[in-house]
């Protein structure tokens, strides 16, 4: 392997346009930090009269938002909440927060009328705001009214929860986060309050129905009491030996008594406050290997930021999945505990995305063609990828970097390295790339062109 030369750093650009990047929700591998040298690798690279630019396996649409500042942008992800997210950022529209509010309120008060879900309420109320934390943690571990672990006891919320599930089942629709999520990710009224607000959104014309649906996402990652923020899996509220965590279930309870309206009323301020841009932008919710199998013509360049670890990212966003795409019954699958099968402790919907960059057997194939795709219609790649030690745990990486520039290398004419430390970057030739160079880096970008 022959050796390189390392030419100077270059300063990577502060983010060019009216809008900082919006981070709505808690995302794994979030790319905010590092888009100014996305923006400027991929304006370095793109094809000469075509300025479209995709945002492939767009996620949290921090990319996205980003690179809408200065080209037109078609973001493709397979799940519906990364469309919403990357849609909103993009192409805003007014949130008349105010009256969608209000509507919302009375839809919750029209539910909490029955008298099981009101007391249910009040009584979770009192518990949180008494630190009643045996009973919280209760509701943290087996709160789940559709994971049927609620029996009719005298553990006072979860029993009440058991009676107000036979009474939605007679009589309400639309309470999925509640029946579903509540006492477990949310408390129960802030769980009650995100279902009456998602269908107030759902019932906004379409062209005003992404920016509050994304307020709305955004709302239920920064009320969610769970492990980092997201939905992989409940805080653990116990020792191994079953004894409590005082200071876990005093944070959980901290978390519950935050108010949804305002949370909400927050998120749509920063939506309402995003500034259009001149050009026309797309969002779409689509396989990205079907996607590239048919470019549109105006196609300059791709940006790619696929998974590279054995996780599979549906299931640290499962909630904000059902949420956007209004499933009522996500069903719960089951994995084997203790002396049988029981619910999953995250409560993961039956069907769920699983991609194939997270098969150590598939992902090299998955990056061949997607390589393939683009390199066919001459569009050059920039790819993203985190490095980190070969012994790293839990998220060790299925493709390492060696492999990944093999790969491209058999599609494009010339693959070239840029190390990103989120304010600088220097550029590294693919072939003399080693360990010891990208030592303690956060973020390499791969930029390949035909």
């Amino acid at each position: 392997m022959p050796r390189s030369t390392l030419p100077g750093e270059l300063a990577a650009p502060a983010v060019i346009g009216r809008n900082a990047p919006l981070r709505a929700v808690q995302y794994l591998g979030n790319k905010s930090r590092v888009t100014g040298a996305i923006q400027d690798a991929v304006l370095s690279v793109r094809s000469d009269g075509r300025p479209r630019v995709l945002d492939l396996f767009s996620g949290s649409g921090v990319v996205s938002s980003a690179l809408a500042q200065v080209v037109p942008v078609t973001a493709v992800d397979v799940q519906e909440y990364a469309r919403v997210l990357a849609s909103a950022a993009m192409s805003p529209s007014h949130i008349a927060f105010g009256g969608l509010l209000a509507r919302s309120a009375s839809r919750f008060n029209e539910v909490c009328s029955d008298a099981n879900i009101g007391r249910l309420l009040d009584n979770e109320g009192r518990a949180l705001a008494g630190q009643n934390l045996e009973l919280i943690a209760q509701c943290v571990e087996h709160g789940s009214i559709a994971a049927g672990a609620l029996g009719a006891d005298d553990s006072g919320l979860r029993a009440l929860a058991g009676l107000a599930a036979a009474d939605l089942n007679r009589t309400a629709s639309g309470t999925t986060i509640f029946r579903y999520y509540g006492g477990v990710y949310f408390s129960y009224r802030q769980s009650l309050e995100l279902d009456m607000l998602a269908a107030e959104v759902r019932e906004l014309p379409r062209e005003a129905r992404d920016s509050a649906m994304a307020a709305l996402l955004a709302t239920a990652s920064a009320l969610v009491t769970s492990v980092g923020s997201h939905f992989a899996q409940p805080p653990n509220v116990r020792q191994g030996g079953g004894a409590m965590k005082p200071k876990a279930v005093r944070s959980v309870a901290q978390r519950r008594l935050h108010d949804t309206g305002s949370t909400f009323a927050a998120w749509a301020r920063r939506y309402n406050a995003i500034v259009p841009t001149k050009f026309d932008h797309e969002a779409r919710r689509e396989d990205v290997l079907e996607y590239v199998k048919q470019l549109p013509s105006d196609v300059g360049c791709a940006y790619a930021d696929p998974p590279y670890t054995r996780d599979h990212y549906s299931r640290f966003y499962h909630v904000l999945e059902t949420i956007a795409t209004g499933v009522e019954e996500p069903g719960i699958s089951m994995t084997t505990r203790g002396s049988g099968d029981l619910p999953s402790r995250g409560l993961y919907p039956l069907q769920r995305f699983q991609s194939g960059f997270s098969i150590v057997s598939r992902a090299p194939v998955e990056l061949a063609s997607l390589g393939h795709a683009l390199a066919r219609e001459g569009v050059p790649l920039v790819l993203s990828y985190s490095p980190v030690p070969e012994t790293d745990k839990p998220r060790q990486r299925v493709l390492s970097i060696p492999q990944l520039l093999e790969i491209l290398d058999g599609y494009y004419a010339a693959v070239e390295v840029w190390n990103v430390d989120g304010v600088r970057h220097s550029r590294l030739n693919s072939r003399a790339l080693s360990a010891s160079r990208i030592a303690g880096t956060e973020e390499i970008l791969v930029l390949a062109r035909p």
